[in-house]
């Protein structure tokens, strides 16, 4: 048996909220053998450096704790090689020194908010950081019913998770199309990008 929450995801990015009960559930069903898709760890590999992690500063007397040194918000991904990186608007809301942590470990700051979109619940943000590798985009438009999908987050700061889930429908909800997905999902996984089998 497979346990999911179903959501409404906007087709370029965006997630929503599951319990934690949910996440103990999805654990136990991978600690008890669920297949793996052939190639899927190989995709994984592959996107993970174009996933970054987006959060705030530890306070000073925190930064010493047990775990990673920011207070993480969210989930964003790599638009170019230049710095820019995508994520939800409300992942930055109004925080001040937002910053960036890297697959390779290292942690960049925001040097400014490229642009957004409070329709879409979208921002692109940059930092000064050349060579990153940018995340091929796919065409949300041949998304299909029934399709496999994955997605790559944060969720409760446990860095760089990996979801699996499946196209439940496309539908237009108040004039926009939007992708209906049954996956799980958390808090921290916002701004992160949904993702085709061949990590698109």
């Amino acid at each position: 048996m497979r346990t999911t929450a179903s959501s409404v995801l906007r087709a370029r990015a965006g997630c929503g909220v599951a319990g934690m009960a949910h996440s103990y559930m999805v654990a136990f069903l991978l600690l008890c053998g669920v297949p793996v898709h052939a190639g899927l760890p190989d995709t994984v590999d592959k996107i993970r450096p174009s996933i970054v992690a987006v959060g705030t500063v530890k306070p000073a007397k925190r930064a010493n704790a047990a775990g990673p040194a920011l207070n993480y918000l969210g989930t964003g991904f790599v638009v170019s090689k230049d710095g820019l990186i995508a994520t939800n608007l409300h992942v930055i809301g109004t925080a001040r020194r937002i910053q960036v942590h890297l697959s390779d470990g290292t942690v960049h700051d925001v040097t400014a908010i490229h642009a957004r979109d409070s329709a879409l619940d979208l921002a692109v943000i940059r930092i000064a950081k050349q060579d990153l590798k940018p995340l091929p985009l796919a065409d949300s438009d041949k998304v299909k019913q029934g399709q496999t999908v994955l997605a790559i987050g944060h969720p409760q700061g446990l860095e760089f998770s990996v979801v699996e889930g499946v196209i439940s429908a496309v539908r237009e909800i108040e004039g926009a199309s939007m992708i209906q997905v049954a996956i799980p999902i958390e808090q921290g996984n916002s701004g992160g990008p949904l993702l085709d089998m061949q990590g698109r």
